[in-house]
């Protein structure tokens, strides 16, 4: 049955049947959306924009609807490939007569292939793929700087095949159980100076997170981890941190730490479609928080997108700290960032999620003081985990510093409630929300290794 559709100029365009082909190639023939890698968006066919520029492809959808369906089509000779817009009922050109900055702009107008509707397309082991415009010879790229209407406009112009030239044909990169992908560390807040302490804030990444770095390597039980660890600092005297997002003092805000976090994610990871997971102790959990969120709330200094696959915060004071809020009358703004209440802690969503999904673990433990558990594991999220007190005899209490330091795989009672979706309850009662409640005995960092490993909800 023929389509009509009625552009904003008043020019009707009527459907054109497909060309088939028996051919072999799994690309071929193939209803398809093209997904930019770096921009964390699908790729729309503007139907609604004036003449010159009617049925322009452009990076810039959050979901699927009629204008972001194409199909892969046999371009006339092996390995060479057309790409028909359902919603334009045409043919995709690169126009190479378009001048500056619009040369080669990509549109759905052809009614037939021609040499600026062919495309070769390259497919990389990590499931993205380029196209490449037979005629100029040039990589197709979202371009990412454009602003307004060109913002994420397709263009065959790209020399090599970068950031900009990767898109996928099934969405952003899936969930997947393994410990291959890159991990993030991030710190927490540093002290407020003790008498014959140091005044400035500093962190050894190598202390503070060596028995963390030996267990997810070396466990002796459960799956290890095999991806890159990165260590993160943020204050001007932290060392042995691979990663420094800031030279920060104890009044760098959260939410400028979250927009460092965010891209330096995006500039190493997301930005090549790689997903990363964090592990986070105390402060360090907001950092994440506030990284994602900003993100998806688009807020100014942000990347465009992230690709987070599993997050797990130790000790963090979700809710607020009162002992944050003790240090913020001494007018550091990191804790006045974490008071109950703060400004800061108010804006921010509680289950923030990449644009890959976001599955969340968060622990608290009855022992620590400063990040009490009903703060640790106070908000939404797909697990929680809470160490009671007391322990078994002979078993240390788990207070705030030691959820860097318990390793090994039993000892150490907790209480799990796990969720399809974010809405678990606080462990303190039965929650009518769903979920379950189970008593295990492993440690917090043990813990931590399983959360990163399993992608599913359980």
């Amino acid at each position: 049955m023929a389509v009509f559709l009625a552009l904003a100029a008043g020019m009707v365009l009527v459907a054109l049947p497909l060309p088939s082909s028996a051919a072999a190639d799994p690309l071929l023939n193939r209803d398809v959306t093209f997904f930019s890698v770096a921009q964390g968006t699908y790729v729309s066919t503007e139907l609604s924009y004036p003449e010159g520029d009617t049925g322009m492809l452009r990076a810039r959808a959050t979901a699927v609807g009629p204008w972001e369906k194409y199909r892969i089509v046999p371009g006339g000779a092996a390995g060479v490939y057309a790409i028909w817009s359902y919603a334009a009922s045409r043919y995709v050109t690169a126009e190479l007569g378009h001048p500056g900055n619009r040369a080669g702009e990509l549109r759905a107008r052809s009614t037939v292939i021609g040499p600026w509707e062919k495309f070769a397309i390259e497919v990389s082991g990590d499931g993205s793929l380029a196209l490449l415009n037979i005629a100029n010879y040039k990589w197709v790229s979202a371009e990412l700087s454009e602003s307004g209407i060109y913002k994420g406009m397709l263009r065959a112009r790209g020399d090599t095949v970068g950031p900009w030239e990767k898109f996928r044909i099934d969405g952003p990169p899936k969930h997947t159980d393994g410990l291959t992908k890159p991990v993030y560390l991030i710190h927490g807040f540093s002290p407020i100076p003790q008498v014959g302490g140091p005044f400035n804030p500093a962190e050894n990444c190598a202390s503070t997170w060596a028995n963390v770095r030996n267990d997810f390597a070396n466990g002796a039980t459960g799956p290890r981890v095999t991806g890159i660890i990165h260590t993160v600092g943020f204050y001007t005297q932290d060392s042995n941190c691979d990663r420094r997002l800031v030279d920060g003092t104890r009044d760098t805000n959260l939410l400028e730490l979250g927009k460092r976090m965010a891209n330096e994610i995006y500039s190493f990871y997301s930005q090549y479609g790689q997903p990363v997971d964090v592990v986070a102790h105390s402060m360090g959990g907001l950092i994440i928080r506030e990284a994602l969120a900003g993100v998806a709330a688009h807020k100014t200094g942000f990347p465009p997108v992230l690709y987070v696959e599993d997050v797990v915060t130790l000790g963090t004071p979700h809710k607020g700290s009162t002992m944050a809020g003790f240090c913020g009358s001494l007018g550091y703004q990191q804790c006045k960032d974490m008071t109950p209440n703060s400004a800061f802690l108010k804006q921010l969503p509680e289950n923030p999620q990449s644009v890959m999904g976001t599955d969340w673990t968060i622990m608290g433990a009855d022992d620590d003081e400063t990040a009490p558990a009903n703060s640790a594991v106070g908000v939404l999220a797909q697990h929680k985990v809470r160490y009671p007190k007391p322990q078994p005899p002979g078993t240390p209490g788990i207070e705030h510093g030691s959820f860097r330091t318990l390793d090994g795989s039993n000892g150490y009672i907790f209480k799990l409630r796990w969720c399809g979706n974010p809405a678990c309850g606080n462990l303190s009662s039965p929650d009518p929300l769903g979920g379950e409640t189970t008593a295990a005995t492993e440690s917090p960092i043990y813990v931590a290794r399983l959360a990163l490993y399993y992608s599913t909800a359980r």
